[in-house]
């Protein structure tokens, strides 16, 4: 099979119209392909798709060529934006070249603490991004952008966009890289839950727990759709003979940092326990009401823990054996710092359910059969107020048109008028993409202070990449192939 060489030409197309190319593209097409007066090429430039044309003139002072017709129009790609700490120049040329060809859109250098590489020529990258992109079938070419600061790039940052960040250290001070305590979740179980993303619609009737941690804002209407239990796995769920819960008899996975009862927690530092033992006995009128309603699940078999010390925060609530975190919230919250703590607290296997204090007060039914419901559900409703059977777990009052749940039990999506996401049409009928961008850093990992900053910040995914440390080439080959076949148009 012969395949025809193609071209990226940052001109106009239509049909008919003659191109002249420049000295280095008519010197690959006449000199090292052995084009020759009315052999065919393809051509793209990234807008108007992939166009076959003809070479209408070649010889010692160039190549011209005619457009003929369009062979595939042009689509959009995912929206996975690459940023790393440039290496050795070999090294670094490789990162780009399986970037460009895994299909990021965008390829930005960034400069650490830790970085060695002084100097980037982008012009160079620029020649490889367009070599394996003409070689690789692709469509477009990703922009390679100047070197940025790491602190500067997340002063600018657009929060719709997911940061996954490549963090292989732990927190142990005396260990290689940190040990194992305190380590990311594996990349291909962080991104699970993004697989399948609620739809916006739906986000103001489900208390959402979100991989970070982050719960939709609330004062949206209450549920209107129960959990169809028709999705979950009967040897491993069973719900009670009065539909009042669903348990998961499947073994909670241990945390990821440290021992302890019910599957371990982080260590509590002296601080945390000290402002434990204070909050024990200063409660509010909502943490008293809501630790009402926790004490009564001891029945089904779930025990909480009134202000838990975990690391160095407390939690409102703890059922340490299912690491749920239940939070009753006034005025005061919402902000960055409960974002940054609840994402600590979900790196180290903890998922966090919050209510405002007018839900814990007006709504105690619908709070308690949500709170059970997230106990083997990640995402439960809360049931409007009076709830009874057909408002909890069961399928009774479930519309099968408009809300579904996973078969893994991972999320509930309703399917009213669900807006699409910003990315635009993919391969694949119209699919749409969110935005994502992808972090590695040097070889050296980031300096602590950038990878606390990193942590803190709402809009990160701090993901492992195995447990074996990855050179900076190997790392971005890898996460962005687990990544496209998660997320991208691998599927």
């Amino acid at each position: 099979m012969t395949v025809e060489p193609r071209l990226y030409l940052d001109m106009a197309f239509q049909p008919g119209a003659e191109l002249a190319l420049d000295k280095d593209a008519s010197h690959y097409l006449v000199t090292v392909m052995r084009r020759k007066a009315g052999d065919g090429v393809r051509v793209f430039n990234g807008r108007d798709g992939e166009w076959r044309a003809e070479v209408a003139e070649a010889n010692k002072r160039g190549a011209v060529l005619r457009l003929s017709d369009q062979t595939r129009p042009q689509r959009t790609a995912p929206d996975m934006a690459l940023y790393f700490a440039p290496v050795k120049k070999a090294r670094t040329d490789f990162i780009v070249e399986k970037a460009t060809e895994l299909g990021v859109s965008s390829i930005t250098p960034v400069m650490t603490a830790r970085t060695m590489a002084e100097r980037v020529r982008t012009d160079r990258l620029q020649a490889i991004v367009r070599e394996a992109s003409e070689q690789t079938e692709r469509l477009d070419l990703p922009a390679v952008n100047e070197p940025i600061a790491l602190t500067q790039l997340l002063k600018s940052w657009d929060t719709e966009r997911r940061l996954i960040f490549a963090d292989e250290a732990g927190e142990d001070e005396d260990a290689p890289w940190g040990g194992e305590s305190g380590r990311a979740r594996p990349i291909a179980e962080a991104l699970a839950a993004f697989a399948h993303p609620t739809p916006r619609s739906a986000l103001g009737s489900i208390h959402r727990i979100d991989p970070l941690g982050f719960t939709p804002s609330r004062g949206g209407s209450e549920a209107a759709h129960a959990f169809d239990i028709t999705g979950y796995d009967e040897a491993r769920f069973t719900v009670s003979k009065d539909g009042r819960y669903v348990e998961d008899r499947a073994a909670a996975p241990p945390s990821p940092s440290g021992e302890g009862r019910g599957g371990g927690r982080p260590t509590p530092n002296a601080r945390a326990l000290a402002q434990a033992k204070r909050m024990r006995g200063e409660p509010t009128e909502a943490e008293r009401r809501l630790w009402s309603i926790l004490k009564s699940l001891k029945e089904p078999g779930f025990h909480f823990r009134r202000q838990a010390a975990i690391g160095p925060y407390v939690a409102d609530f703890a059922c340490l054996s299912k690491r749920l975190v239940v939070e009753a919230d006034g005025g005061g919250h919402g902000g960055m710092r409960d974002l940054a703590r609840d994402a600590w607290l979900e790196t180290n296997g903890y998922r966090v359910l919050r209510f405002w204090n007018n839900e814990i007060v007006e709504n105690p039914q619908g709070v308690g059969e949500a709170v059970l419901a997230a106990l083997a559900h990640p995402t439960p409703a809360l049931p409007s107020r009076g709830g009874g059977s057909t408002a909890a777990l069961n399928k009774s009052g479930h519309d099968a048109d408009r809300s579904t749940v996973s078969i893994d039990g991972e999320y509930s999506e309703d399917h009213a008028d669900a807006p699409p996401y910003p990315s635009g049409e993919g391969r694949g009928g119209g699919r749409t993409y969110q935005k994502w961008a992808l972090l590695i850093g040097p070889e050296g990992g980031f300096a602590p202070e950038e990878r606390q900053l990193l942590r803190s910040q709402p809009f990160v995914v701090p993901v492992s990449l195995g447990p074996r440390i990855l050179r900076a080439d190997t790392a971005v080959a890898a996460a962005l192939s687990v990544w496209q076949a998660m997320l991208g148009d691998w599927g």
